[in-house]
């Protein structure tokens, strides 16, 4: 019989290492999204939503950059 979450071994947790950027807030909120996988499904969006919003605000810091501090070329 197969598993209905669709895991081939039910005692295997997948370990999920998030990519460092070197940006704190970054990295932060995507680690907060490691164990996404192993969280109960209740508590998915409000860990989603953290995350995006965490991201979202690290991309308009960046966006008011000048541009001169934000070309690396």
């Amino acid at each position: 019989m197969t598993d209905p979450t669709g895991s081939a071994d039910a005692d295997h947790e997948d370990l999920v290492v998030p990519p460092a950027t070197g940006k704190r807030v970054v990295d932060e909120a995507l680690a907060g999204l490691a164990d996404l996988g192993t969280t109960p499904l209740p508590e998915h969006h409000d860990r989603l939503a953290q995350a995006q919003a965490a991201l979202q605000a690290a991309l308009e810091v960046g966006s008011n950059m000048p541009r001169s501090a934000s070309d690396n070329g």
